[in-house]
C-alpha cells in the first residue's frame, strides 16, 4: 500500500520552527471560532481543513489554545469538531470509511500535524487521534 505521509523535509510545519506561510495555504473547509481576538485580524477557526498550494497536500488543524477546566469540556469540544468534519466530509461525497495504512500508524508516519495526498486520508487521520485520544481519557 502506498504511503500517504510526505517526507519530514517536506512538511509545511515543521515542530519546533512552526512556520506558516499563508499564502501557500488555503482553507478548504473550516468552522470559524467564536473567539475572536483584536491581534488578529485573519479569520480564525476552531478547526480547519487546509490545503497546501505548492504541494497540494493536505493537513487538518485544531486550535489548541483553549483553556479547558476539565476532560469532559475537552471531550465535548473534540466530538463537535469531528461531527462536524464527519458531516461536512458526507455532504461533499468523500468517504469516512479510509482506513491509514498500519505501517504508518505504527511507525513515525502519522502525527497531528502530518500531510496527506487525499482529504479522505487526511480525516482518517484525525479521526484516529480524536478517538483515541478519548478513549484515554474517558473513564468507563
Amino acid at each position: 500500500m502506498e504511503s500517504i505521509y510526505t517526507d519530514r523535509d517536506t512538511r509545511v510545519f515543521n515542530i519546533p520552527e512552526y512556520k506558516w506561510d499563508f499564502s501557500k495555504m488555503e482553507v478548504v473547509w473550516g468552522i470559524p471560532t467564536a473567539v475572536k481576538r483584536k491581534d488578529i485580524k485573519a479569520t480564525q477557526y476552531d478547526c480547519e481543513l487546509i490545503r497546501h498550494k505548492d504541494t497540494g497536500l493536505y493537513t487538518f488543524d485544531i486550535d489548541v489554545s483553549y483553556g479547558f477546566e476539565t476532560d469532559k469540556e475537552k471531550v465535548k469540544y473534540l466530538r463537535r469538531l469531528l461531527k462536524a468534519f464527519t458531516k461536512w466530509m458526507t455532504d461533499m461525497g468523500y468517504s469516512t470509511n479510509y482506513v491509514l495504512p498500519y505501517y504508518d500508524v505504527f511507525s513515525d508516519k502519522v502525527n497531528t500535524d502530518t500531510s496527506f495526498k487525499t482529504i479522505e486520508a487526511c480525516y482518517a487521520n484525525f479521526k484516529m487521534f480524536v478517538t483515541g485520544y478519548i478513549s484515554l481519557i474517558t473513564k468507563p
